[in-house]
Parts: C-alpha cells; structure tokens; sequence
C-alpha cells in the first residue's frame, strides 16, 4: 500500500482544506434588475402572491420548439400539496428526480452541489417560506453567470399535469418538498425556458452552481495500473479540497438509454458522493459511490 493510501486511512477522504474565498463573500447581482427584498416587501404589504412578468405562466416559459404536454396547467405548491415544504428534514442528494426533460446533467449538479452545505445555502437561500404569514409566493437561487453572482427571482407556480404531479424536477419519495423544482424554474429563467436545461453538460452546471474551474479526465481508455493509480490520487485528492465530482457515460448511438452490466445508463449524467479504500482478504479494494 502507497504512503498516499495511508494517508487515505481506509477511509473517505476528511475534508481539510479551508476556503479561502467563500461563495457567501461575493457580490450578487439582482438578475434582470429584479429585487428579491423588494418584490417581497410590496406583495407582504399589498396582500397579494407574486407573479413574476419576466417568466410567465405561459408555453414559452416551457418549450420553444415543440408542444407542452397535453392539460399542462401551472400551481402553486400549496394547490399540488396539502403540506408543501421548501426543504423537509435536510436537503440531500436523492431530493432530485429528473422529470419531462433530458436535463440528468443539472441534477446530477444538484445532488453533488447539496453535498456541500455552505454552497448550497449560497445558491439556495435557506427560511423562504412556503406557507404562513411571511409567504408570499416568491422565491429566489443564486448562479454564477458570466464572471459575477446572480440573484435570480421567480414566482412558485410550476408546470404540472392533469393529475396534479409536477411536469419537471420533482420528490417522488418526498413530494411536499419543492426546493429542487423551484431551483430549476430558477435555472431554467436563467437560460430562457425549461426547453433550454434539455441536454447539457455536468460540468456546466457545476461552474454556475460553484463559480469554479473545471477540469476533466477521459477514463474510457485507462487500461494500465499506473493510469488507474493517477486517476485515483486525483479523486482522494479532489475529496479532500471539497471538489464536486461529475461523471458522465457516452450514450449509444443506436440504443437510447442503452444499460451496462454494472446498472449505469449510457448518454446519462451521475455524481461521485463517496469514495472509499477498503482491504478485503488483504487485498484492497476501491470504491467509488
């Protein structure tokens, strides 16, 4: 066992080193000239839930290029749920089911940004009610978007079918929650329409959840142990400066969503939320989870 697997300790990697620029520290910069405070003052004041006139309630805030589905119907989440919830108990890497849209890439980010409490407070600003007093139908999320920090506002009132089930990113183990279904809403203003998140690339959206620098490593034709060793030390060492780690698997030109032996979908998005070094029969073993 190398120096740097004792280090290792047989264990996932601790994670020590200590920002020196947090995301909380930046500038943010209202999207669109739109004010969260203000917006939600007015509609406190005026009794009244707001809509948001930059992102309407309308087909092209869903799809430019092709239909909406059939009885698609916008709600607020107090007419989905009878107990709607911005984050029940904690947020946590299985909030997030990918709904109508190829969008795996921004959930995949999600799931590895929600692993890291400071930056997912910094780009989901936690004590938003959703009911109660205080509420008043307004939400906003942060990005990072063309070199500065951007505070995106929108209304709750998302796309949903007939049946009442949210159309896009949804909790179907906790469906009263509706962080993640409104941080899309967020994400998909920012780019225009929801249409826009169908396809993309993990690392896009781990850049504008984080506002850091990518690297990327092509593992498919990593056959020998000295590869296998470097690509290993760069994941134990990415834990330990509390990196995001994306994946994603070339998709089969000629069968969609084609599944491997090991269960994995082909063309599909995933994050690394776990690394570990184990020793079984004095043999160690690698896992990555």
């Amino acid at each position: 066992m190398s120096s740097q697997d004792d280090d290792f300790a047989k264990k996932e990697a601790a994670a020590t080193i200590v920002r020196i620029n947090s995301a909380s520290d930046k500038k943010v910069v209202p999207f669109k000239n739109q004010s969260f405070e203000k917006l939600r003052d007015e509609c406190l004041r005026g009794k009244k839930l707001f809509e948001d006139p930059l992102f309407e309630t309308s087909a092209k805030s869903m799809f430019f290029s092709q239909p909406v589905p059939a009885g698609a119907t916008w709600k607020r989440p107090g007419e989905i749920s009878k107990s709607p919830m911005f984050v029940e108990s904690t947020a946590n890497a299985n909030d997030l089911d990918q709904g109508y849209l190829g969008n795996c890439w921004f959930v995949a980010a999600c799931a590895s940004v929600v692993l890291n409490k400071e930056l997912f407070e910094n780009i989901c600003p936690q004590n938003q009610p959703i009911s109660g007093s205080q509420y008043a139908g307004i939400f906003h999320f942060r990005f990072w978007y063309y070199g500065q920090w951007v505070d995106v506002v929108i209304d709750d009132r998302l796309p949903v079918y007939p049946d009442n089930k949210l159309i896009f990113c949804s909790n179907k183990q906790e469906p009263n929650e509706f962080w993640a279904a409104l941080l899309e809403k967020a994400y998909a203003k920012l780019y225009g329409c929801y249409e826009n998140l169908d396809g993309g690339s993990i690392a896009e959206a781990l850049i504008d959840m984080s506002g850091g620098i990518e690297e990327s490593f092509d593992i498919k034709n990593m056959q020998n142990t000295k590869q296998k060793d470097e690509i290993w030390d760069v994941l134990v060492k990415s834990r330990q400066h509390k990196s995001m780690i994306g994946t994603s698997i070339a998709p089969n030109p000629r069968i969609r969503e084609a599944k491997l032996s090991n269960g994995l979908v082909m063309g599909h998005a995933y994050t690394v939320t776990k690394i570990a070094l184990l020793e079984i029969n004095r043999r160690d073993v690698r896992l990555i989870r």
